[in-house]
């Protein structure tokens, strides 16, 4: 599967999924899974990956870290399955770092 197809099953799975339906568990582990499959199948084709958060309700707002729903361990034990070996961008706010415990 080559990214652009990959982006409009992405796109069909939020179309396909109903404005009222976004938050609930099932949509958000189907969306989940969408990326991490994407992620196994690309391999070592994936040389560098963007990973933000987005919106709940919505799915279109790039959110930080911790803020939406995407689900890092699953995604990042995916990532070190592959072996992903590119370069990770992470979105985070300017204060999130004062969130965590120290």
């Amino acid at each position: 599967m080559i990214p652009a197809q990959a982006s409009a099953r992405q796109l069909k799975l939020g179309l396909q999924t109903a404005p009222e339906d976004r938050s609930k568990p099932a949509s958000i582990r189907a969306y989940n899974d969408f990326g991490i499959r994407l992620a196994e199948r690309l391999g070592s084709k994936l040389f560098h990956l963007h990973v933000h958060h987005i919106d709940r309700e919505a799915w279109v707002k790039h959110k930080p870290l911790l803020y939406g729903f995407v689900d890092d361990p699953r995604l990042f034990a995916a990532l070190a399955r592959v072996p992903f070996r590119g370069a990770l961008i992470l979105k985070i706010a300017r204060n999130q770092f004062r969130r965590w415990p120290a």
